[in-house]
């Protein structure tokens, strides 16, 4: 559930500096550069991977939030629904 969490911070971040969600978890691990010009990342300096060495699923949906989950021992576990990105 940590791991859940810190990935859901680092796109918070990563979308009050860019204003957009990332594509996928991997350009979390990228320095990314925002319209003013300015760089910031990596966010995460790898994306983890659930206890059962499965990737986490990420979806992002059209009014701005997005959802990161894994599943362990047959119970889904989740975070990140109700952040949305910066406008």
């Amino acid at each position: 559930m940590a791991d859940t969490r810190a990935i859901a911070t680092a796109v918070s971040v990563y979308s009050n500096h860019t204003g957009r969600l990332p594509g996928s978890l991997e350009d979390l691990t990228q320095t990314v550069m925002n319209a003013r010009g300015e760089n910031a990342g990596p966010f995460l300096l790898k994306v983890p991977e659930t206890f059962a060495s499965q990737p986490y699923r990420y979806e992002t949906n059209a009014d701005g939030t997005f959802r990161i989950s894994s599943e362990s021992h047959g119970q889904v576990i989740e975070a990140g629904t109700a952040v949305t990105t910066a406008r």
